[in-house]
């Protein structure tokens, strides 16, 4: 079974996986849907952005402060909920179903799913 190279979810996991690579010397990788819009927002979210510092919210996990914003994926029947460690850039992030209010145990989960690559 194939998987992401970024976040390591198989195929059946997530609506879409891209190959990439696999000529001369470059290794075969993959990439999901969810990592293709996490980058995307990842390219967006610069330090000059003036809203970055208003969309982020303060959460408390586990005792341990993070940061959380949720964008809707377009096309896409979900929401991406990205986190990252307060004053970081490095950002990791994980889709849930769309609704119209993301809720503390949405964001608890997506922690639990993506702190390790903080």
């Amino acid at each position: 079974m194939n998987v992401c190279s970024f976040c390591g979810k198989g195929e059946d996991q997530v609506r879409h996986l891209i190959r990439g690579g696999g000529r001369g010397d470059l290794p075969v990788v993959f990439i999901c849907n969810e990592c293709v819009g996490l980058c995307g927002l990842a390219a967006a979210d610069g330090p000059d952005d003036p809203l970055d510092a208003a969309r982020w919210q303060r959460i408390t996990f586990e005792g341990e402060p993070y940061e959380w914003h949720a964008t809707p994926v377009e096309g896409e029947p979900q929401t991406l909920i990205v986190v990252r460690r307060p004053a970081s850039t490095k950002t990791a992030g994980t889709t849930v179903p769309a609704t119209s209010s993301v809720t503390t145990a949405m964001v608890h989960e997506a922690l639990r799913a993506v702190r390790d690559r903080l």
